[in-house]
């Protein structure tokens, strides 16, 4: 049995889900880029899906390596800004994780509504057997916001773990290792240079400055505190480390507070939010 391939439809359809599949991990990863760019990205992918269609006679391994390893990274390229190789990586690996999930929804979809059999009656040109619009809605909004669930609930975790960093901290020819937690509602800031305030636990404090000749106060305010004051003292420098990689900091600020900062003292400080464009590398 033989049927007529309707390639518009094919492109349409291939477009709508590299689109859809685009605007999932912008959401998840909270990037910064305009619909028109991922709309141009699912115009680049859909378009080489119609050539593999029309002009079958790539051989199978280079289909898939041109597939997987190139237009790939050329989508992820054109829809979002990428700085480096690595950043690169990264998101045509998160790209073909939410793909994977997506595929995940619409088999389970599948198996309730029949969308693969409407999907080749549609695209043999067969619209009077092909899903009526209001399916296809629901399989779309569907797919749609079932895998940006489980992609923004999974990247959140995986975020809130890759926010814990290994500081060192140095004072007077002593250093003390401590772990800290990149809080980025940490906003705090001396009001008079600006300077980003970090927070350190009483006792790791004593143990790299023991008595401190002199120290500035920082006034804050919190929840049930409308305004308070902490100590605060410059270090000579502060290194911030994370699977090898370091970013040092010159003369950093510290606020000493005696509550613990984690209930199972899994970290010992709190690192400003302004950390989160120097760690981005790391």
């Amino acid at each position: 049995m033989t049927y007529d391939l309707y390639i518009d439809v094919l492109f349409l359809i291939n477009f709508l889900m590299d689109f859809l599949l685009l605007n999932i991990l912008k959401s998840v990863m909270n990037l910064r880029t305009s619909y028109w760019k991922l709309a141009a990205a699912g115009v680049f992918g859909a378009v080489w899906v119609c050539v593999l269609s029309i002009w079958p006679y790539i051989p199978w391994w280079a289909e898939r390596f041109l597939t997987w390893a190139v237009i790939g990274c050329l989508m992820v390229k054109i829809a979002f800004p990428i700085r480096n190789t690595r950043e690169l990586l990264k998101m045509v690996a998160a790209l073909y994780l939410t793909a994977t999930a997506l595929g995940g929804v619409l088999y389970a979809l599948d198996i309730h509504t029949n969308a693969v059999f409407y999907i080749r009656r549609l695209l043999a040109g067969e619209s009077a057997e092909a899903m009526p619009l209001f399916l296809w809605t629901f399989l779309i909004a569907g797919g749609y916001f079932g895998v940006r669930y489980m992609m923004m609930s999974t990247w959140k975790i995986r975020r809130e773990k890759n926010n814990f960093y290994q500081v060192t901290l140095c004072y007077r020819g002593k250093e003390e290792t401590v772990t800290a937690y990149l809080d980025t509602g940490n906003r705090l800031r001396e009001p008079v240079t600006k300077t980003p305030v970090h927070i350190l636990t009483y006792e790791e404090g004593i143990k790299i400055c023991g008595k401190i000749p002199s120290f500035i106060y920082i006034p804050f305010s919190s929840i049930g505190t409308k305004m308070g004051m902490l100590p605060g003292i410059f270090m000579d420098s502060m290194t911030v480390e994370k699977d090898g990689e370091t970013v040092t900091i010159e003369k950093p600020l510290v606020a000493i507070v005696k509550q613990p900062l984690s209930p199972d003292g899994t970290y010992q400080m709190l690192l400003n939010e302004k950390m989160n464009e120097k760690t981005r590398r790391i």
